[in-house]
């Protein structure tokens, strides 16, 4: 994985269930069009830039939080999914990313008939 400098870390969690994977990224302040999403195989990438400043006062104190810089996530799925039908909603700084199983990974009941 290659290096980046500056801020680059966001938590991300990765949900299994049973007809698809579903991955949070928080990712507060940005907007959508500030990511990009990748699966490469069993690999999704989340490429961002961050753009946050925000000021204000707390009794006789100033306080400036800022946090600029590329943000980057790979995330190693444990199953195959259809990238073709996927989505991805950004609201509240929360990325969701819905991936439906492939059909191949998902199984199909298989119908008995009495001979």
């Amino acid at each position: 994985m290659p290096r980046l400098r500056g801020w680059a870390f966001t938590a991300a969690h990765v949900f299994d269930g049973p007809a698809k994977v579903v991955v949070r990224v928080e990712a507060p302040g940005m907007r959508r069009e500030d990511f990009r999403i990748e699966l490469h195989g069993h690999v999704l990438t989340v490429w961002g830039e961050k753009r946050i400043h925000q000021a204000g006062a707390v009794g006789r104190w100033h306080i400036a939080r800022h946090a600029y810089g590329p943000l980057r996530r790979d995330l190693s799925l444990a199953t195959a999914v259809d990238a073709y039908n996927s989505k991805a909603i950004y609201r509240d700084g929360v990325l969701r990313i819905e991936l439906p199983k492939s059909d191949a990974v998902r199984g199909r009941a298989i119908a008995l008939h009495l001979a």
